[in-house]
C-alpha cells in the first residue's frame, strides 16, 4: 500500500513539474530563512551559557536618582564586591574587573596595536570557568606584572611558540610577563578581552580612590549559591545602601539603589551606560522570529492554494477511488503523504541552499553561524520532525478538502458548484500580500531610520576629523610639540586635545549650581581652548576658553540643556560648585556626545591639562588627505620613535557606533526580499493556474474580437482588488510594529505616508507584471486546440 502511494506521488509530481517546482523552491526557500533566522535567534538567546555556574552568577547594577535626574549603570566603586561576600551568605564569592583598556602590545617580533584588555580579580577565572591552554591559571594573575593571553592574542604575538614566561611590553613603558593562555570567551558572550592583568595594580595604587562614593570603574559580579534566592537577596540591599552610600548622599539630593541580575540577562537587556559590550535588542529578536514565522507560513500558503487550485486535475482520480471502495482516511493519507514527500525534497534544496547562503548570512550578522556545529544538534535531529509538520501543515487543508469530493458529482463533472475554495484561496492570496506589504513598509522605515542616524547633524562637523588616542605619558607629554609641527602642514586646519571622543557618552558626577540647595548630575567634558573652533562648535552666549584669561584655568561652559535643567535664564557668571567654585564663561549650542538612542544629557565643558590629554585631534583638509596623513605620520616618528602611530577618522566611529542598526536593516531588507519573491512564486503558479483553466473562455472571447488588454483586464483585476485589501489591513499593524520599534531611539523619523504608499505601488506593480506574463502567454498561443471538444 505504501509502495503504491510513493508511485502515485512521484507520478503526479513528474506530471506537475511547473507546480510541483514553484512548491518545492517556495518551501525551501521558506525553510532556509526560517532555519537562517532560527540560528541568529537561538545565538542571540543563548548569551553566557556556555559558563559553568550561569544561573547563580549575578552583576550588580546601581540605580540613582538625584533631584530628578535618573540613571541606571552596571558599574560600581571597589567596597560592594568584598562588602556583600562578607555580609551576605547567599554570596560565596565574588570578582570584580575594570572598564575596557586599550593599548599597544609589544615584543622582540611583534606589535599589536588596541587590545581590549581587563584588569580582573584572581577569582574571575574560577567563577567564569576560564579554560587554560598553558600556564597554572589559579596563580596567574598573583604576580604585579603578571599577564594572561587569550589563544587569539597569543598566536599573533608568538605564532606557534610557547608565551609562558616570556615579556610583553604594554604601551611602551610597562614590561608584563605572560603567566597563562586560555581559550577565547566565544562570541556569544556580553564581554569579550584578549587579555588579563592582576587587579592588584589598581588596589595598589595610591592615587587609586578605594571609597564607596567614587572611582565608578568596575564591573563586579558575585556568585551565589545554589539555594539562595535572587529576590530575597536583593530585599536586603536597601539597609546596606543606607549605611555605606545613602546617609551621606541624601544631603545632597542622591538616593542610590544596588540591583543585581543573572548574567544570561545582559546582552539582551542592555539598557543602562557603560555596558561592557554593546548588547542585543530584544524587539529585534522578536522582529526577526515574526518574519521567520512569516516567511514560511507565506510558502505553505503557496503549497496549499497550488494544491487546491489543481484538485479539479485529480477530482475524478477521487471519484473512481471512492467507487472502488477507498476510504475517505485513505485519501487523507496519500495526499498528506504527498505533500510530506514534497516538503522532504524541499529539505534536501534547503540544506544546500543554507550552505550556499550561509558564508552572506554571516558577514551580514558578523558572527559565525552554521547549522552543523555541535551545539546545533538538537535542531539537526529535530529538522526531520519539523519537515513533517510543515508538510502536515501545508498539504492538510487540500488533503481534507480533496477527499470530501461526492463520486457521483465529481464524475459527472460536477464539483465547482460552491465559491467556498475559490474564496480560501483569495483569503490566503491576502494573507500573503497583507505579509509582504507589511513587510516592505517595515523595511522602508527601517532605512529611513538609518540614515537618518547617519545624516542627523549632531552639533558638530565630524567629515574632516581625524583623531590620536594619546595611550601613555609619553605621547601625553609630547602633545605641545606634535601640534605645533602638525599645525606647519598646509592640509591641517586646526588641532585639539581632549580627555575623550564627545561620541560614544562620557563620565559624570554630581555639581551644584548656583540657585540650587541640592547638586545634580552633570556630564564632563575636559578639552583645550581650540576644541570648538577644531569641531566647530558654536557659543550661543558669552565666550569660548582663552589663553588670555588666566582664570579660565577653573572657569566652565556648559550646553543649552545644562542651562535649562539648571533653570538659568542667563547662564553667563553663575557659578557651579565641586570641589572649588568654578564660573560659567559661556553656552554651547547642544551637541550629540552619546548615540542618537538617548537624548542630550546636562553638559560641563572644562579645561584640561597638556599633559593629560588623552585625544588628539584634527582637522584635515580633505584635499590631499592621504599625503597629509603621511607627513603627520612622518612627524610622529620623528618625535617619538619608539611610540606607535596609528590614526582614525570620526566619521568612521560613527558608522561603527549605529553598525548593529545598519545590520538589522541589511538583514531585514534580504528576507523582506525573498518573503516576497515567495509569495511571488505563488502568484505566478496561481495566475497561471487560472489563466490555464479559463484558457477556452480566452479563445472564446480572442474569436469574438477580445485585444489582449482587455483579457489582461478580465484576469487581473480579481486579484488587484486583494492586493489592495492586503494593504489596507497591513498599514495599521506596520504603523504599530514600526512605532515601537522607533520607541528605541530618543531621536527618529517621523512616519510619513510615503512607505504606505510606495508598498501598495510595490505590490501592485510586482502582480501586474506576473500575471501580464502569463495573460501575454495564453493570449498568444495557439487557441484552436483549446477550442476543440475532447
Amino acid at each position: 500500500m505504501i509502495e503504491n502511494y510513493f508511485k502515485i506521488a512521484i507520478r503526479n509530481i513528474l506530471r506537475n513539474k511547473i507546480f510541483s517546482a514553484i512548491n518545492v523552491f517556495g518551501l525551501s526557500i521558506g525553510l532556509c530563512c526560517c532555519l537562517m533566522l532560527f540560528l541568529y535567534v537561538k545565538h542571540e538567546l543563548s548569551y553566557d551559557n556556555f559558563i559553568e555556574n550561569s544561573d547563580s552568577i549575578y552583576q550588580l547594577w546601581l540605580h540613582n536618582e538625584i533631584n530628578g535626574n535618573v540613571m541606571d549603570f552596571p558599574i560600581t566603586s571597589l567596597p560592594y564586591g568584598p562588602t556583600l561576600v562578607k555580609d551576605f551568605p547567599e554570596v560565596i564569592n565574588m570578582a570584580r574587573i575594570s572598564t575596557m583598556q586599550g593599548g599597544t602590545f609589544s615584543n622582540n617580533n611583534k606589535e599589536i596595536q588596541r587590545v581590549d584588555f581587563l584588569y580582573a580579580d584572581t577569582s574571575f577565572m574560577k567563577i567564569f570557568s576560564l579554560k587554560p591552554i598553558s600556564g597554572n591559571i589559579e596563580t596567574a594573575l598573583k604576580a604585579s606584572n603578571s599577564l594572561i593571553l587569550t589563544n587569539t592574542l597569543s598566536e599573533k604575538l608568538f605564532e606557534k611558540e610557547n608565551p609562558i614566561g616570556k615579556t610583553i611590553r604594554l604601551n611602551n613603558y610597562q614590561n608584563l610577563m605572560v603567566t597563562a593562555v586560555v581559550e577565547d570567551f566565544p562570541d556569544n558572550s556580553h564581554m569579550k578581552f584578549e587579555a588579563l592583568l592582576p587587579m592588584e595594580n589598581i588596589l595598589s595604587d595610591p592615587n587609586s580612590f578605594k571609597g564607596w562614593d567614587g572611582n565608578f570603574s568596575f564591573y563586579t559580579y558575585i556568585l551565589l549559591n545554589k539555594s539562595a534566592d535572587p529576590v530575597s537577596l536583593e530585599a536586603k540591599f536597601p539597609e546596606l545602601m543606607e549605611e555605606h552610600v545613602n546617609k551621606k548622599g541624601r544631603q545632597f539630593g542622591s538616593i542610590t539603589d544596588l540591583h543585581i541580575r543573572n548574567i544570561k540577562d545582559i546582552h539582551l537587556n542592555s539598557n543602562t551606560s557603560y555596558e561592557l559590550r554593546a548588547g542585543g535588542n530584544l524587539s529585534n529578536i522578536y522582529i526577526f522570529s515574526a518574519v521567520a514565522f512569516f516567511i514560511l507560513i507565506i510558502a505553505c500558503i503557496n503549497f496549499m492554494n497550488l494544491s487546491t487550485a489543481r484538485s479539479v486535475k485529480r477530482a475524478r482520480e477521487i471519484g473512481i477511488r471512492k467507487v472502488l471502495g477507498s476510504y475517505r482516511s485513505k485519501i487523507i493519507v496519500q495526499f498528506l503523504g504527498e505533500s510530506i514527500l514534497l516538503c522532504f525534497i524541499a529539505m534536501i534544496f534547503t540544506l544546500i541552499l543554507i550552505e550556499v547562503f550561509q558564508p552572506y548570512f554571516n558577514h551580514f550578522t558578523a558572527l559565525n553561524l552554521s547549522l552543523y556545529n555541535s551545539s546545533n544538534r538538537l535542531m539537526l535531529v529535530s529538522l526531520p520532525i519539523a519537515v513533517i509538520l510543515v508538510g502536515i501543515i501545508a498539504g492538510s487543508y487540500p488533503a481534507f478538502f480533496m477527499s470530501a469530493f461526492k463520486p457521483v458529482k465529481v464524475l459527472k463533472g460536477n464539483i465547482e458548484k460552491s465559491n467556498r475554495k475559490v474564496n480560501l484561496r483569495n483569503a490566503l492570496v491576502v494573507l500573503q500580500f497583507i505579509i509582504s506589504a507589511a513587510l516592505i513598509i517595515s523595511t522602508i522605515i527601517i532605512y529611513q531610520q538609518i540614515i537618518f542616524l547617519n545624516k542627523k547633524n549632531v552639533g558638530y562637523k565630524k567629515d574632516g576629523l581625524v583623531y590620536l588616542y594619546l595611550n601613555n605619558k609619553t605621547q601625553q607629554s609630547a602633545f605641545s610639540m606634535l601640534k605645533n609641527e602638525f599645525m606647519n602642514l598646509n592640509g591641517v586646519e586646526k588641532i585639539s586635545g581632549s580627555s575623550a571622543l564627545p561620541v560614544g557618552g562620557l563620565t559624570q558626577n554630581g555639581y551644584l549650581p548656583e540657585g540650587m540647595e541640592k547638586p545634580m548630575m552633570l556630564h564632563l567634558l575636559e578639552v583645550d581652548k581650540d576644541f570648538l573652533d577644531t569641531y566647530r562648535m558654536e557659543v550661543v552666549d558669552g565666550r569660548n576658553f582663552s589663553g588670555e584669561f588666566k582664570s579660565d584655568k577653573n572657569a566652565f561652559l556648559i550646553n543649552e540643556t545644562a542651562a535649562k535643567k539648571i533653570g538659568w535664564k542667563l547662564s553667563v557668571g553663575k557659578t557651579i560648585r565641586r570641589d572649588t567654585i568654578h564660573k560659567v564663561i559661556g553656552v554651547v549650542k547642544d551637541f550629540h556626545f552619546a548615540p542618537l538612542h538617548t537624548e542630550i544629557a546636562p553638559l560641563i565643558i572644562s579645561l584640561i591639562p597638556k599633559d593629560e590629554i588623552n585625544v588628539m585631534t584634527l582637522r584635515v583638509n580633505s584635499k590631499n588627505a592621504l599625503q597629509t596623513l603621511e607627513e603627520i605620520q612622518k612627524i610622529w616618528d620623528t618625535v617619538l620613535p619608539d611610540e606607535t602611530f596609528s590614526y582614525f577618522f570620526l566619521d568612521k566611529k560613527f558608522k561603527n557606533i549605529y553598525a548593529s542598526e545598519a545590520r538589522f536593516g541589511t538583514i531585514f531588507l534580504s528576507f523582506t526580499f525573498l518573503a516576497i519573491f515567495i509569495a511571488c512564486l505563488g502568484l505566478l503558479g496561481l495566475s497561471a493556474y487560472m489563466a490555464e483553466q479559463r484558457i477556452k473562455e480566452i479563445g472564446i472571447r480572442k474569436v469574438l474580437g477580445a485585444s489582449e488588454g482587455l483579457i489582461f483586464k478580465l484576469l487581473s483585476k480579481n486579484y488587484i482588488l486583494l492586493i489592495l485589501i492586503a494593504n489596507l489591513i497591513a498599514w495599521p499593524i506596520a504603523w504599530f510594529g514600526m512605532t515601537r520599534w522607533l520607541e528605541n531611539f530618543a531621536y527618529s523619523i517621523n512616519i510619513s505616508l510615503w512607505p504606505f504608499i510606495w508598498a501598495l505601488i510595490i505590490s501592485i506593480l510586482i502582480s501586474i507584471i506576473i500575471i501580464y506574463i502569463q495573460t501575454s502567454k495564453v493570449a498568444n498561443s495557439n487557441l484552436v486546440d483549446a477550442l476543440k471538444y475532447e
